[in-house]
């Protein structure tokens, strides 16, 4: 299904998306919700990692918040969390999400990303990021820190 890059569009995250993300953040399960300072802070430090998906209307559908790792060519991916939908919405906005968190990695030169995710949430990544052929998507033998969770690396080919 290919999804027109302009059903939904990105804005960097800003600290009154705070009731948003909490909102996304406790209805979907694993996920811990920030407290609006988190959001503050990532809004100022991590600016180009950190979005919010608006969808046609002008309504917010999902975010995404990354921050940089003490390795000077990583990003850690702390949550992609998208309002429950229609399957199509909810791809077309995590597609949205991941290409501007990409150009950010461009720009930054930054080679690789990990995250976790929980196993329901496995088929949505995974049919996010093969529409990413320069991405390779690695698991790790490490579990993350929840039950369940499953910890990636998510590395670039040989250019973006």
């Amino acid at each position: 299904m290919q999804l027109p890059r302009t059903e939904f569009r990105t804005r960097c995250l800003r600290p009154d998306d705070a009731r948003f993300v909490a909102h996304v953040a406790a209805s979907s399960r694993g996920f811990t919700v920030p407290a609006p300072y988190v959001i503050w802070m990532l809004s100022r430090t991590q600016r180009g990692l950190c979005h919010i998906a608006v969808n046609r209307a002008g309504k917010s559908v999902g975010y995404v918040l990354a921050f940089r790792t003490t390795r000077r060519t990583e990003v850690f991916v702390w949550q992609l969390g998208l309002i429950h939908g229609k399957a199509r919405e909810m791809l077309g906005a995590a597609m949205c999400l991941c290409r501007a968190l990409l150009a950010t990695a461009r720009r930054a030169d930054y080679s690789r990303a990990s995250f976790t995710t929980l196993p329901e949430n496995e088929g949505l990544i995974t049919r996010v990021l093969r529409r990413f052929p320069s991405l390779s998507l690695t698991p790790c033998a490490r579990q993350g820190p929840s039950d369940g969770e499953q910890l990636y690396v998510v590395k670039r080919r040989r250019t973006w």
